[in-house]
């Protein structure tokens, strides 16, 4: 899943220019780095507080009080960074993830279930003895959107921390 930020960039952009000319194509690289490395940190703490990157709460669940997308943290951790001379990405390689960035519409079907109550894929049904299994239907229902990643625009928080720390790493480095 791969979503383009744009944002105000020209403070930034100044700061990267004078690091590039500095200290190359190594230096752009050993920020971009540190650039990523907090925002994958950012979106992690918006994972353990269940909100966007603008503050925002998620939708609570429909069922149950735990915090919504929290209940395996697999798509948190799932959350990675890689980075290059020019720029960073942040990224998540789990198929449901575009779901619970954008929300969805579901429509209605039937599910098979154990007699436990247990969601059964429809061939291990197929295989277990007749009157071992269930079928509901499941209504049409709604995945409200619950951004983790950033949208089309960098969150202001962002921008804010991406120009303290280009001027802490030109203090430091340059």
């Amino acid at each position: 899943m791969n979503i383009e930020v744009t944002g105000d960039t020209e403070a930034l952009a100044s700061v990267v220019s004078r690091i590039g000319k500095a200290a190359g194509a190594l230096g752009k690289g050993v920020f971009a780095t540190r650039l990523g490395v907090w925002a994958r940190t950012d979106v992690q703490r918006g994972f353990a507080a269940a909100q966007d990157l603008d503050g925002t709460p998620w939708a609570p669940l429909a069922r149950g009080s735990r915090k919504p997308l929290n209940k395996t943290g697999r798509l948190a951790s799932s959350v990675r960074m890689t980075s290059s001379s020019k720029g960073f990405e942040l990224f998540t390689n789990v198929r449901y993830a575009p779901f619970h960035q954008f929300g969805a519409k579901l429509s209605a079907r039937f599910q098979p279930r154990a007699k436990s109550g247990r969601f059964k894929s429809r061939k291990a049904a197929a295989a277990q003895k007749r009157g071992a299994v269930r079928v509901t239907r499941i209504g049409p229902g709604e995945i409200p959107a619950r951004p983790f990643l950033p949208g089309e625009s960098m969150p202001d928080r962002w921008q804010r921390a991406f120009e303290r720390e280009a001027e802490q790493f030109a203090r430091e480095f340059l």
